[in-house]
């Protein structure tokens, strides 16, 4: 039975590591990598019935770790959680828990290179300053790493996990806490909703604000991003639909020159609209229209009362390449109950 007392939690610290140890961190990862490769592909070559069993895997490793230089650059303890680790990965596969399917190869650029430190008491976790501790890993020695937030004397760790991520090491230590005992109180119980504006809001009306969440420095930075934000949104909202400093309309009012009022909308209800494509030559009226001003020529639209000027050139009659329009028709739409 579980301890409900005692919650489980795991904390993320960056790792100080010397050219060296990174050199000897990558050849681990890649053994162990190496190590859950060689396992799965035995475990395809073998049949159903006859499956390797965690004694046979052991022996293998225990053998290859011997024998093999690249495997022995893993510690034992590592290479032990690697079969427990594959094991698992086919339990999980057989129990149908969610989407997991079965294991599969592993690729250097495919997975994050990470290993798995099991044993807690080879960590060896030492506090040298206010920010830097040390941390003992296999075959590897000392390693500083910074110390963001402070370990609980209370917490019990109970192992470690190395991974490469964002072109640093980090060490996450999962260690088991105490539950906090709940004051008691006569208050009647209330929710709680987080936000980003307000951080808590309850449910009988009150807000929980954390004022010193951000620094004087972070103020300022929050405050001139607002205004930049808030300049570029009323920038964009304020262009749209104005006219161009040489007299043209924009893209959205010239979008409606061949469209009929009201042909966006059903007017009538249980009506809905269909678009149906039309030559140009359907939708033009007054081809012989006298021309306003040199190089225009004046077009009205049918079924439309709007106009508009259209620059075309002397020597052509038709433009290269003619717009396509649309009218949209109100058809019935018969909706089913």
């Amino acid at each position: 039975m579980a301890n409900t007392g005692v919650l489980n939690r795991g904390w993320v610290f960056r790792l100080e590591t010397t050219p060296g140890q990174n050199i000897a961190l990558l050849a681990q990862t890649d053994g162990r990598r190496g190590i859950w490769n060689m396992l799965h592909e035995w475990w395809q070559m073998s049949s159903s019935h006859h499956l390797p069993s965690t004694k046979d895997l052991d022996t293998v490793v225990r053998q290859g770790r011997k024998d093999i230089d690249w495997m022995a650059a893993v510690p034992a303890q590592a290479a032990q959680q690697v079969i427990r680790d594959y094991l698992g990965a086919w339990r999980k596969c057989w129990a149908g828990h969610g989407t997991v399917g079965p294991p599969r190869f592993r690729s250097r650029h495919r997975d994050r290179p990470s290993l798995d430190a099991p044993q807690a008491r080879d960590l060896c976790i030492t506090r040298i300053s206010d920010k830097f501790s040390t941390i003992n890993i296999a075959k590897i020695g000392k390693v500083t790493f910074r110390r963001h937030r402070a370990i609980p004397s209370s917490a019990r760790i109970t192992g470690a996990t190395l991974a490469y991520s964002q072109g640093h090491w980090w060490v996450a230590l999962r260690m088991q806490l105490r539950r906090p005992t709940p004051l008691p109180t006569d208050r009647p119980p209330v929710g709680a909703d987080r936000g980003i504006t307000i951080p808590v809001a309850l449910s009988d009306a009150t807000f929980v604000d954390h004022p010193d969440w951000l620094t004087p420095a972070e103020k300022r930075r929050m405050l001139l991003l607002e205004r930049r934000c808030a300049r570029q949104r009323h920038h964009r909202w304020d262009t749209r639909g104005k006219r161009t400093p040489l007299g043209g309309e924009r893209s959205q009012n010239l979008r409606g020159d061949h469209r009929p009022a009201g042909a966006g909308r059903a007017t009538t209800p249980g009506l809905a609209a269909q678009p149906v494509p039309l030559p140009r030559q359907y939708l033009l009226r007054g081809g012989d229209g006298k021309a306003q001003r040199h190089g225009h020529e004046r077009i009205r639209v049918r079924n439309c009362g709007r106009t508009r000027d259209e620059r075309r050139p002397e020597t052509r009659t038709q433009p290269r390449h003619p717009r396509q329009s649309m009218v949209i028709p109100a058809t019935e739409n018969r909706l089913q109950s």
